[in-house]
């Protein structure tokens, strides 16, 4: 794995990244069908700071925040649009309090949803641009680019963001495995294309989230690499389908049982290890203790 240097942090070995924040809040208690999840940074703060805080008394080194859909387009579903700044900053805070300042966070950022994009370039332009600079300007050390769809708008999104800050960015994909075994993003569009739109598009680190961690992800994590060989890889897969077992929900393919040895996740340049929906603290804490062992 080659060392870089990120925030003024030497990154050289795998790091462990926090697990899920949507489905854990809805654990908690939140109606996707009817509320914000990042509204919940003003209306529920303490779920969401003792969240960040679980995660990173598990193990976490690198700490996400419930931004992912606090952009303008997104917001404005709920009519929430007028307290983006504020939603924003305080979903910053409530991860770097929970952290005690002693993890990197890396600040969420998802699609804005739009199936239109390039007609609608502009104004989708504009919502990355106004959302990343709320985020840098609230102590963002990394950008997230998380759960991207499309090359289209991880291209969109890139020239937003280097044009707006000058902070490290991430694109991960959300990638899918068709019938045939092939991979592409929820989009269609290929796994080199996607990752080729990242790299050119100045994303120091790129990556796949929300897949299952199953033995499909050598394949997809060769691809990548042979796509981008000098960026390091951010990985954060599901937990899999919830299982209701003696009345709680078990995950059946939690990250910590990664079908991948240490020298293979270093092989092919996976530098951050996290996971995606349904990845919850005590899964963290195993992946912490598993990491340990290797």
């Amino acid at each position: 794995m080659s060392e870089f240097v990120v925030a003024g942090i030497q990154l050289g070995k795998l790091l462990l990244a926090d697990g899920a924040w949507g489905t854990n809040l809805m654990s908690a208690g939140l109606d996707v069908s009817t509320d914000c999840a990042e509204h919940w940074n003003l209306t529920r703060p303490e779920q969401v700071r003792q969240l960040a805080a679980a995660f990173h008394i598990a193990g976490a080194q690198v700490s996400t925040t419930n931004t992912f859909g606090a952009n303008r387009i997104r917001l404005a579903r709920f009519g929430l649009e007028k307290q983006l700044v504020e939603i924003n900053a305080t979903g910053l805070r409530l991860t770097r309090d929970a952290t005690h300042h002693q993890t990197l966070i890396a600040a969420s950022m998802g699609p804005t949803g739009l199936k239109d994009i390039l007609s609608r370039r502009v104004e989708i332009f504009q919502a990355f641009a106004e959302h990343a600079q709320v985020l840098v300007d609230n102590g963002a050390d990394v950008l997230l680019l998380e759960t991207m769809t499309s090359p289209e708008e991880a291209e969109i999104a890139l020239e937003a963001l280097h044009t707006t800050v000058s902070t490290p960015v991430v694109c991960s994909y959300a990638f899918t495995r068709g019938s045939s075994g092939d991979f592409t993003t929820w989009s269609g569009a290929t796994v080199e294309s996607a990752l080729l739109t990242a790299q050119e598009g100045g994303a120091f680190m790129v990556g796949a989230n929300c897949l299952p961690a199953d033995d499909a992800l050598d394949t997809l994590l060769t691809r990548i690499h042979a796509t981008t060989p000098t960026l390091p890889i951010w990985l954060k897969p599901n937990a899999g389908s919830p299982i209701p077992r003696d009345g709680e929900v078990a995950y059946a393919r939690p990250v910590h049982l990664l079908p991948l040895s240490s020298d293979r996740l270093t092989a092919l340049n996976v530098a951050v290890l996290g996971g995606c929906c349904g990845t919850t603290p005590a899964h963290i804490g195993h992946l912490r203790e598993r990491r340990a062992a290797w």
